[in-house]
């Protein structure tokens, strides 16, 4: 059987390091030398790797799944109380009069455009913590670093 991929973790050595021996391995595998150098590292995963692997990330733990649940319901309570702040009841209220001419208008439409813009940032800043770019933040600086809704120009 040929692995196609592999995961960051079941390298033995770094990434650099491991493709420079497989491709070691390639070159002597394919020559007329007989055995392998004495230098030369022989990973048992190179018998079965295909020339053309990809590393992958790690699968995440199941603590991150759960986490986004309790960072989701953060920054629900932190747009709630937003809304409660500029005397709506909640989020859909607060955008209900963004669509008509109406006194809530401009104010609708900064919560339609803020609430936006905050799951925006969620949705990204989750694909950056499971590609490993990011790591898991603390909550309180989470919320603290959602995007701030802007006042309606007067």
């Amino acid at each position: 059987m040929i692995t196609e991929t592999i995961y960051a973790s079941e390298l033995p050595v770094p990434e650099a390091e491991f493709r420079a021996e497989f491709q070691r391995y390639l070159d002597i595998k394919n020559s007329t030398l007989p055995g392998y150098p004495n230098n030369f590292v022989m990973y048992p995963i190179f018998e079965t790797l295909s020339p053309n692997f990809t590393v992958i990330a790690d699968p995440l733990p199941q603590k991150i799944s759960d986490l986004s649940k309790v960072f989701e319901n953060a920054v629900n309570v932190r747009i709630q109380q937003e809304c409660t702040d500029a005397g709506f009841d909640n989020i859909n209220t607060a955008r209900a009069y963004a669509s008509t001419e109406n006194p809530l208008q401009a104010l609708s439409i900064t919560f339609v455009n803020w609430s936006a813009a905050v799951w925006l940032y969620c949705k990204q800043y989750l694909e950056e913590v499971q590609a490993g770019t990011k790591p898991i933040p603390e909550l309180e600086e989470y919320i603290a670093g959602l995007p701030a809704r802007e006042e309606p120009a007067s």
